[in-house]
């Protein structure tokens, strides 16, 4: 078999799919092939040779000009920001993630008829060299390798940066991701690791409610808080504030940086003295053991203390977090930090269900292919879109952001408009990108739309959008659910419960069992009056069986009057709008936890 090369080095450029990326190739860089598939190398390590051995090789990879990029890099010690551009002088120092945009093809063709092509660059660990992207005036896109030892110095390094190229941004993400853990063996692709079983549950973290001077009786406060306001935490995070650190006099002339209170040394850790308690005799005892001892008791929670050395050997079953390690592979736990008593409940019931679980999506939330892109917090012009999945449909966050955001020249959150517009978009069923993945067999495209913010109901045919309009920091949340077509007269989606953010994250299961082909009206029946109601004297065309999780108001979209619903054993009350065909009726508290109803809905 011919393997052909997507990535190649030709006359000094870095050419993917037929695109020049980059121009100016030094002739140090080396390139060498990586994950492949098809026969097509999609994939390559670029490395580099040098002259002399140091610890430290700032060097350039290419000139990149005129093609638009999304980039992630390091501001803080701690946190990483994006950045969008279309030259190299826009990548910020200490990038460590950058996906560029090109049309596929010659150079020269006309980019209408081509495909849009997505090349993702991730910065590696090399032994013990670490590489991370930044830019420089000449628009040169340069590589900076570095121990951080002048005694541990290279003069070669040659898979110090991966890169992966192909026509759907987030399966070129994907692919990357797996063919640097094919390479370093030091981590895992997100799909072979075993969620831990607390991301279905809400938690509370303490470091906002207190930061450093956290307390056992500020822990029970905020557990009981919560719990009496409706969303009772189910594990919790005992931030900075509880371990033994230094105590050292302050420097009264010395300037106070941001984060400064992460500069003190840890000593030990067990527990300091706000945690520590005396037994009846006296004598000392970890108060910490009985903090965690009553939280398990008293509130049901799972306990997660933020030391990610010991997760292997204490939590075997992954579940435990490091809250300073951010991962968000698993689309992240949900958890607040709020002071006790000072919760917003109406926006937490839209959360959390009474029994403490979340309706939690299945991936990380990504941003929609038009927005990739777009700068959502400083262009002025663009809302933040963001697409996910749950079981059975996808769902749409869509966010007018504008107004604030890092500056690179003043190196702090900055608000440069003080006054940022209404903004106008739109959203359609392809924003989700799998949506496909969850639709039934011979779907043809269309989708129930649910604003769950607005209540609006559309049926939204293959191919069109709906308008949004958002004023500064308003938001709406768009469940797109396939529609299953029945029978000509019956189509059916179910879209969840109307009265939680992530409404359609609480339908698990979905399966149509047919009882008989349908009757048609008494007379003639012409083809536009099959979109009208059935008569309720009908028999049966099928039967909906889901299995839903939570309680409320639970939604779904008919084309035709349904016959009756039915909740467990009950039948229950509904309402059907026929102007949308949506049916609701109500769930009710479920005295299990991540009780599944058995549903019916019968058409």
């Amino acid at each position: 078999m011919t393997i052909t090369p997507k990535i190649s080095i030709n006359d000094g450029n870095l050419v993917v799919h037929g695109k020049t990326i980059l121009k100016g190739v030094p002739d140090n860089i080396v390139l060498t092939a990586g994950g492949s598939g098809g026969g097509l190398v999609s994939g390559s390590f670029i490395g580099a040779t040098f002259s002399d051995s140091k610890s430290l090789h700032v060097f350039p990879l290419g000139v990149l000009e005129g093609l638009r990029f999304m980039c992630c890099f390091r501001f803080k010690l701690w946190w990483m920001t994006q950045r969008m551009g279309k030259y190299g002088k826009d990548i910020p120092l200490e990038t460590q993630f950058l996906l560029v945009e090109s049309k596929e093809g010659a150079e020269g063709a006309d980019p209408e008829y081509s495909e849009t092509v997505y090349t993702v660059f991730l910065p590696l660990l090399e032994g013990p060299f670490r590489a991370v992207l930044q830019g420089n005036d000449k628009n040169e896109m340069e590589i900076c390798l570095e121990s951080g030892d002048k005694a541990v110095e290279t003069n070669q390094a040659l898979h110090l940066l991966y890169m992966h190229a192909g026509t759907n941004p987030y399966e070129v993400i994907n692919q990357a991701v797996k063919a640097v853990e094919k390479h370093m063996q030091t981590f895992l692709h997100r799909e072979r690791k075993k969620l831990p079983s607390f991301l279905d549950w809400f938690g509370w973290c303490t470091w906002d409610a207190f930061y450093t001077d956290v307390t056992a009786e500020g822990v029970e406060e905020g557990l009981k808080s919560l719990s009496k306001g409706g969303a009772p935490p189910r594990f919790l995070i005992i931030d900075d504030g509880w371990q033994q650190i230094e105590s050292k006099d302050k420097d009264p002339n010395a300037v106070v940086q941001e984060g400064a209170q992460f500069a003190s040394r840890l000593t030990g850790i067990k527990e300091n003295a706000k945690f520590q308690k005396n037994d009846k005799n006296n004598e000392p005892v970890s108060g910490l053991k009985h903090l965690v001892d009553d939280a398990k008791k008293c509130h049901n929670v799972n306990y997660h203390q933020a030391l990610e050395a010991s997760i292997a050997r204490n939590f075997p079953d992954n579940g435990c977090i490091s809250c300073m390690c951010h991962n968000t592979d698993s689309g992240c736990a949900i958890y607040v930090s709020d002071k006790p008593g000072n919760h917003n409940f109406e926006l937490l019931r839209k959360l959390v269900l009474p029994d403490g679980s979340v309706l939690r999506a299945k991936l990380p939330g990504r941003p929609t292919r038009d927005c990739l892109f777009a700068d959502p917090a400083r262009d002025g012009t663009s809302l933040l879109k963001m697409w996910n999945m749950n079981k059975c449909a996808g769902v749409v966050g869509v966010f007018n952001c504008q107004g604030a955001g890092w500056c690179k020249f003043e190196k702090k959150t900055r608000i440069h408009d003080e006054a940022p517009g209404t903004l106008t978009g739109h959203v359609r069923a392809s924003d989700v990108d799998v949506l496909s993945q969850v639709a039934a067999e011979g779907w043809n495209g269309d989708a129930i739309v649910f604003a769950q913010k607005s209540g609006e109901v559309i049926r939204l045919p293959k191919g069109a959008s709906v308008p949004v309009t958002l004023r500064l920091l308003e938001y709406e949340l768009f469940h797109f659910c396939p529609v299953k077509e029945i029978s000509a007269n019956i189509a059916f989606a179910p879209i969840g419960l109307l009265d939680m953010f992530n409404s359609g994250g609480a339908v698990e299961e979905v399966e149509v069992r047919l009882e008989k082909e349908p009757e048609l009206f008494d007379g003639e029946v012409t083809s536009e009056q099959t979109t009208t109601v059935l008569s309720n004297n009908r028999s049966p065309t099928a039967t909906i069986a889901l299995k839903v999780r939570g309680c409320g108001r639970f939604g779904a979209y008919s084309s035709q009057l349904p016959l009756k619903c039915r909740v467990g054993d009950t039948e229950a009350d509904f309402n059907y709008d026929t102007e949308t065909g949506l049916v609701t009726f109500r769930l009710p508290v479920p005295e299990e936890e991540m009780y599944r109803w058995p549903v019916e809905v019968v058409v």
